[in-house]
């Protein structure tokens, strides 16, 4: 079974959902920033598949969630993310969302 982007969303304790669409709106007027990889070092990574790493478009920004003035997760880049890094780049483009989920 193949896994779309578009299918991604997060939900919480109460059953609220917030979509990948919901956040794209949400940052669509956002400034695209290089954000340095290093900063990410933190979060963990997911199960990269080869293929969509292989196809990942790094001229397209990630997402990342910020909350108290720490980047807390990658809502939307991880394959993007993972290929910056096997291409030894120093920065990526990325848009921030600031806040919570819910």
């Amino acid at each position: 079974m193949s896994h779309s982007w578009e299918d991604t969303y997060w939900k919480d304790d109460s059953g609220s959902v917030v979509t990948i669409k919901d956040i794209l709106f949400k940052v669509k007027d956002e400034p695209t920033i290089l954000l340095d990889i290093r900063d990410l070092d933190h979060i963990t990574s997911v199960e990269i598949d080869y293929d969509r790493k292989k196809r990942a478009d790094l001229s397209c920004p990630i997402i990342v969630l910020k909350k108290d003035k720490k980047i807390k997760m990658i809502l939307d880049g991880h394959h993007r993310r993972s290929k910056a890094i096997e291409e030894g780049r120093k920065y990526i483009i990325a848009k921030i969302f600031v806040g919570n989920l819910f």
